[in-house]
């Protein structure tokens, strides 16, 4: 079949426009805006191998049920038939901002199953340079990001309410930095038969498993948090949160910086005990753009309690723009970050 890139611009009775219809396979540069947002998915996208997918900070991603199994569009496994999954063979570069992220759900998420209502976005490339997805939000999907071979960019990209928010297989070396993986049902993060680096992350309330590995997975696993997940590791290195040395704020993390602690958000109870215990505060990176947003949703913003705050890897590439030791979360870090 050949290939072919099929978009309809809404605009008849009944639907407004910039909304985008948006299915099948992009085989040249394509750019996603945010004036044409929200793209509703009614079936797979697949970067083709020479393309690029440009996606710009405030666009959002609505996905839904199949129509019916593409053609000429091979299916990853079952799962994949019966659901839409956004294929990465090529490039994609979809970096929001702290104020306008980019975010991937399920079109109806409350009518249908909340953590497989999509496949996810599946990554299979050797343009290991040209893939990097930043201030995101990925929820909904059975893989909130597969990555299968490269060496992606992930960074400050909450994956909330998948089956499992990210998924390492097959050498791939990901490069993972400020994340949240939260209310995610299986795991955090699967790491299989790969060696990520992941820094400066929280692991929190993840139905079973934060971080699973497989046993034999070296994982460059420094400077995260993890909290009330069902078990916090699972065939990773035994050592990874056994208490044994402090960081620079006190605290007792374990031999690769990583704690397991409340990472104290704002508006928790455990803020406001703190509060009233009159604990000392220190001043999150985030408090400007809480300020910004001033947003009453839970958007997993650092307690001036909270023991994630300058808690991240030291070395300079890391640090927050005014030059201080970067937050733990989605919040914190430099603006650019090189490997």
């Amino acid at each position: 079949m050949k290939n072919i890139v099929f978009v309809i611009l809404l605009a008849f009775a009944g639907v407004s426009f910039g909304q985008t219809v948006f299915s099948g396979i992009i085989t040249e540069n394509t750019w996603w805006t945010a004036s044409n947002s929200p793209y509703i998915l009614t079936n797979d996208v697949v970067i083709a191998p020479d393309a690029r997918l440009v996606i710009e900070p405030g666009v959002t991603v609505l996905v839904e049920r199949p129509t019916r199994i593409p053609e000429g569009i091979q299916q990853i496994d079952q799962l994949d038939s019966f659901t839409v999954s956004i294929k990465v063979y090529g490039a994609i570069y979809a970096l929001g901002t702290p104020t306008n992220p980019i975010i991937f759900r399920g079109q109806d998420v409350k009518t249908e199953n909340i953590n497989t209502h999509w496949f996810g976005i599946f990554i299979n490339s050797r343009r290991t340079q040209e893939i990097t997805i930043g201030y995101a939000i990925i929820s909904s999907a059975a893989n909130g990001i597969w990555v299968k071979n490269g060496r992606p960019m992930i960074r400050n990209t909450l994956f909330e309410f998948n089956n499992t928010g990210l998924r390492i297989e097959n050498r791939a070396d990901v490069r993972a930095i400020h994340n949240i993986f939260s209310k995610n049902f299986l795991a955090g993060v699967r790491v299989l038969e790969s060696n990520p680096f992941i820094f400066n992350s929280i692991f929190v309330d993840n139905n079973t498993i934060g971080l699973w590995g497989d046993g034999k997975a070296k994982i460059d696993l420094r400077n995260n948090l993890f909290f009330n997940n069902g078990r916090n590791f699972s065939s990773t290195d035994p050592l990874f949160g056994i208490k044994s040395r402090v960081n620079a704020n006190g605290d007792s993390t374990d031999f690769a910086g990583n704690m397991i602690a409340d990472p104290i958000f704002v508006g928790s109870v455990r803020e406001a005990s703190m509060r009233a215990a009159g604990r000392p505060e220190r001043i999150p990176a985030s408090q400007i753009i809480m300020n910004e947003i001033n947003d009453n949703r839970r958007l997993y913003f650092l307690s001036p309690f909270s023991p994630a705050i300058d808690a991240g890897v030291s070395d300079r590439m890391f640090r927050e723009p005014d030059g201080s030791l970067p937050d733990l979360g989605i919040w914190g870090g430099a603006e650019i970050i090189r490997f």
